[in-house]
């Protein structure tokens, strides 16, 4: 018998394979935290990919850190006036279990995105895909 164990960047790798599909594409993100780049990758990393077929935004945010952090999400001219609606959020962190772990959306209930700005908590050492679809 061989005993093996799924390491957690297994389940870091899906949330780009299960939630980035082909046809999709890559949004471009700035970070305006005043971090330099080699900072801002030993920090909160964040992908946005968006899927014109079936009108969904994927955003992978990365927390490196070994704190919980949180912070703004501001879509600039990606939303084209429409409010979003966050539908899921999936989590793995260093915790036992989160290994892609769907999550509420949002602890005080809110999903949507206002004024084109969403606030997220981001666990320590997570990777965390949030999809929108607008209302």
């Amino acid at each position: 018998d061989t005993l093996f164990t799924i390491a957690k960047n297994h389940w870091a790798l899906g949330h780009y394979s299960l939630f980035v599909r082909p046809g999709m594409y890559r949004v471009e993100t700035s970070r305006n935290d005043g971090f330099a780049y080699t900072a801002g990758a030993q920090n909160i990393m964040i992908y946005a990919f968006k899927d014109t077929a079936q009108k969904k935004l994927i955003i992978n945010v990365i927390n490196y850190t070994t704190e919980n952090k949180n912070t703004t999400l501001i879509l600039q001219g990606i939303t084209k006036g429409k409010t979003m609606l966050l539908v899921n959020r999936y989590v793995t962190s260093e915790k036992e279990g989160d290994d892609l772990k769907p999550y509420p959306v949002n602890s005080n209930g809110n999903s949507t995105i206002k004024n084109n700005s969403y606030n997220v908590d981001l666990p320590a050492r997570s990777i965390t895909t949030y999809m929108f679809v607008p209302m």
